[in-house]
Order: C-alpha cells, then structure tokens, then sequence
C-alpha cells in the first residue's frame, strides 16, 4: 500500500518516493494540520505598480505560506493588462501577516 504525503503550503498530494513540493520545495508531511474554510472573504493587502511586482510580492506570500489573488485594478477584471497597476488579496485571517511579510517592499514606496 501507498502512503499518501501531501505539502503543507500548497497541500497537493503526493506518492511517498516524492520527499519534497516540487514547487514549494518544502519538506512534505504524513497529514496536513488544519484547512482553510473555503468561504473566508478575501481583502485587499495592497496595490502593486505592475504586474511584475504584483506577481513577486505573491511568490514572497506563497513562500511563507500565505496564499494570494492578483486582480488587474486598472480593468476591474482579471486579465493580464501591461503597465497597469495590480491589487494584491488574502485571506482575511491571513492579512496581518502578509503586511509584516511584505513590510520591507513597501516601505520602500513600491
């Protein structure tokens, strides 16, 4: 039999020969500790200049394990739009950490 080992960042599963994510390169563990509620509202952390840095600042998120939406604010949908500038979201229990996440990045006027 199989066993199941899953990543704790971005909780895919996978067979027990894979011992790291391949994409979060993160150690996988036996079972996930808790799920995010699936309903949990979204808020708007901050507003990148371009998409650029909107989808950097989200790789730094994902990085330390919080999740995050991009929308193109310029067009209020979300398509790619060049040079326009990009809203960054998370999920509500996870804003106060993505500002300190994110603190030095702008602090530095973006």
């Amino acid at each position: 039999m199989t066993i199941m080992l899953y990543c704790p960042n971005c909780r895919d599963q996978f067979e027990d020969w894979v011992k790291k994510c391949p994409d979060c390169q993160i150690k996988l563990v036996d079972r996930l500790l808790e799920t995010k509620k699936e309903n949990e509202p979204l808020v708007n952390l901050t507003t990148a200049p371009n998409e650029g840095i909107a989808v950097m600042w989200s790789d730094i998120l994902k990085d330390n394990g919080v999740r995050s939406l991009i929308k193109n604010a310029a067009m209020n949908i979300y398509v790619q739009t060049y040079g326009s500038p990009y809203e960054l979201y998370v999920l509500e229990p996870d804003i106060e950490k993505a500002k300190k996440i994110l603190e030095p990045f702008l602090e530095q006027g973006q």
